[in-house]
Formats: C-alpha cells, structure tokens, sequence
C-alpha cells in the first residue's frame, strides 16, 4: 500500500506490481530475479524511492514463496501414505559429503584406524590413550583449525601435566589425606577451566592421574611417559585426517558464519522497521537479538584460530572483521533499546522516517551477503537521505536531548559501522561519508 500511495510512483507502480505478481506462483529465485530487473529499470527512469520500495515487495514476495512452498511440502508429508527417503531433504540442503556430519565421521574413522595402529607400536598395553586422544579432538570442533588447535592444546597440556603428575607424586604418595585432596582439586580446576582452555583442562587431568596412581601404589614414571607419547601418537592421526581428508577449511567456515550473521542483523532491522510502522512500537526485540548475539558468538569461536594463534600479520584482516561485527551488535543492542522508548513518543511521520532508515540499513547489509537484492551504494543513500530528514526533526525538538536524540545517535553509529564493514568485506569501496 506504501508503493501505490507513492507520490513520485506515476504509472511505473501499476507495471511494477503486475511484473512481480505475475511470478508470485513461481520459485522464489525467480521472483528475486524478477524483482532486480523491474526495480533496475524504474530506477533508469530517475524513481529511486519507488525502485526501493519494489525491492522491498520482491523480498517480502521471496519470503511469501518461500514459506508458502514450505507450508506445501509439509501437507504433502502429512498427507503421504509412506514416507520416503526422497521426501526427506537435508535442512541445509548440503547431501552426500558435503555434509558436515559425514565429512567428520569418515575423518574421525580414518583418525581412529591410524591411532590403533601407532599406539600399539608404542605401549601394546594402553594403546586406547592413542585412540582416545584421536576421538576426544573432534569434539566441538567445525573446522580443520579448531582441530589443529585442540590437538596441539591436548599435546601441551599433557606434556606439562607429566612433569606436574611426578613431581606431585614423588611430594604425597603415601600421605592419603594429602593424595585426595590433590585428586579433588584437580577435578575442580580441570572442569573449572574446561570453558577457557583446553589445555589447561588437559594439564589437571593428567597431573590427577599422577596422584592417582600414587594412591594406589602403581605410580611409575614410564606410565606418565607412556601417556604423553600416547598422547602425541593419537592427536598426529587427528591432525593429519583434519588436514588431508575432506578438510573444512576455517576461513570458509567463518565466512560462512559471517553470511548467517548478516542476514540475521538484516532480518533484526527489517522486522524493527516493519514493526514500527504497522504497530507504531518496538517492544518485540528480544527473539532477534538472541539470534543475533547467537550468530555473532558462532563467528567469534570459528574465527579464534584465525585471531589467537596466527601471526599478527596473518590475523588483522579477520580481526578486523570479528571487531565490526562485534561493534554492530553492540549499536544495534542500544538502538533495540532507544526505540522502545522512541516509538511511543513520536508522530506517525517520524515513525514512518525511523522505518525508512531500517529498511535502508537492512537493504545495506543484505547487499553484503548472496541475497543482495539492492546495491550497497545505492541503499546507503536512501539511508544518508532520510537520516539527514530524521536529524532536522531532531533539531526542531526543543526539549533538550530525547529518545528520538539517542535512537537517531546509534542509528548513526550503526551505519557507520556497516559502511566501514561493507568496504571490509569488499562489499563496497564509496569513499567514507558520514550520516549526521
């Protein structure tokens, strides 16, 4: 309705409207297709409102084919007598070994296989330290330098917690109220720090086993020595299988998280905007936010072998990255706050503004990531247009400073920071210009 009220829409908004309704019962690529090439040409013709509010219906168009094509394949489940394997795809539609469930289990098997094999050359008797160090690698990891990481974390955390485990039990075998308390503690800070490192968990667990076999009378120091080397035989195997067999690489992990982060801050804007305009409120947040902090803490574990344990020179590029997104969290949580309070205060005008601006970010981020529907350059204008609207309201006010003051504050940080993230990502290269 917003399209067809457009004052500058002329007889482009009919030809607009027909052109995207007519591909309404086809697959919603095509309808993003269809859309880029009709708001293409309106915009030609000098109506870049109208084509951003094309863009805007195509998506919300997509969206509409894509759920109602879900809402069909579910009553066709239903209503099948038998399912069948056909009539079950993959969630991320990935089949075969680019599934990241197989892709791990024949790494894991193939890790697993060489860990037999080199832990018996080492101790015929406790090979399966071999086999259990290969396993335990993999857990929680998604990429090959996760794995590095945890294996190299493993390795260390057992070399030092041999040289603890001796001295400890060469300092309490025989005093047994000493012995268990050193196994508690041991326990505790093993768990304790399990959530900040590995390998520090690894260095108290190991360092227990030295007190154990104290208090049980079998302590010997080719036992710890068999340990490491087991140790270091079964993190090898689970390194090499990282590596060489069907490898995911981290940096496409990564960049994949960022994808997921994006649309989620896309969708986070966009909802915000939808909802300030048809309920001229801001209350509905929380669910967004969760997901966005959610996306964005998947970006931060991915990337940590990329940010912590590389060479400086190797690791600002995607520092920088991690920080921008960090810092769009960051405005994007304050905003979701100043809203709340804004949208109650002001008139339908501004509100309708406020809308504009979130749906122009939205637009912004999106052109970041493969649905770009919209270029950045020409997003981030209709955004510096209606914001420089949104600070000439602002300026009449003269209650001294508002919430509307601090919505327009961080509506301006947040652009900011897209802009510098969009030249980040090579998303866009427009020379630096600010909001207010």
């Amino acid at each position: 309705m917003r399209l067809v009220d457009h004052p500058s829409g002329g007889d482009t908004v009919p030809h607009a409207i027909g052109a995207l309704l007519a591909v309404l019962r086809t697959e919603p690529e095509e309808i993003r297709e269809a859309t880029r090439l009709v708001a293409e040409r309106i915009e030609q013709q000098g109506s870049v409102d109208v084509a951003m509010a094309v863009r805007r219906l195509g998506a919300g168009l997509a969206e509409l084919a894509d759920a109602t094509g879900e809402l069909g394949w579910e009553r066709q489940v239903e209503e099948a007598p038998e399912p069948t394997e056909e009539a079950e795809p993959s969630d991320d539609g990935e089949t075969g070994l680019q599934r990241p469930e197989l892709r791990m289990a024949i790494q894991v098997t193939c890790a697993t296989a060489l860990a037999i094999m080199l832990g018996q050359l080492v101790s015929p008797n406790r090979w399966y330290w071999a086999v259990i160090t290969a396993f335990v690698v993999f857990i929680s990891t998604n990429s090959r330098g996760e794995l590095l990481v945890r294996a190299w974390q493993r390795t260390a955390g057992t070399v030092l917690g041999v040289v603890a485990g001796i001295l400890v039990a060469a300092q309490i075998t025989g005093n047994t109220l000493a012995e268990i308390a050193m196994i508690l503690v041991c326990v505790f800070l093993g768990f304790y720090f399990a959530g900040y490192s590995y390998a520090v968990m690894t260095f108290f667990i190991t360092t227990l086993l030295g007190a154990l076999y104290g208090m049980l009378g079998t302590f010997n120091v080719a036992v710890l020595e068999a340990r490491l080397w087991e140790t270091a035989v079964g993190a090898a195997p689970g390194a090499l299988a990282a590596v060489f067999v069907l490898p995911t690489r981290t940096r496409s992990l990564v960049r994949d998280n960022i994808q997921d982060f994006l649309l989620s801050l896309r969708d986070f804007l966009r909802g915000t905007g939808t909802e300030i305009s048809e309920q001229g409120t801001a209350n509905g947040l929380q669910e967004s936010m969760r997901e966005l902090d959610d996306g964005l803490q998947r970006v931060i574990n991915s990337a940590k072998p990329l940010t912590s344990y590389r060479l400086r020179s190797l690791r600002s590029q995607v520092q920088r990255s991690v920080s921008m997104l960090s810092g769009c969290a960051y405005y994007v949580r304050n905003l979701a706050v100043a809203l709340s309070a804004t949208a109650d205060m002001v008139d339908d005008d501004t509100r309708n503004r406020l809308s504009e601006l979130l749906w122009a970010l939205a637009d912004a981020v999106e052109s970041m990531t493969d649905e770009a529907q919209v270029s950045f350059e020409a997003a981030m204008t209709s955004a510096h247009r209606t914001a420089d609207a949104l600070h000439d309201i602002a300026e009449s006010l003269t209650d001294g400073p508002t919430s509307l003051h601090r919505s327009i504050r961080w509506l301006d940080r947040t652009a900011q920071v897209v802009e510098d993230l969009a030249r980040e990502l090579g998303a866009a290269t427009p020379e630096k210009q600010p909001i207010g």
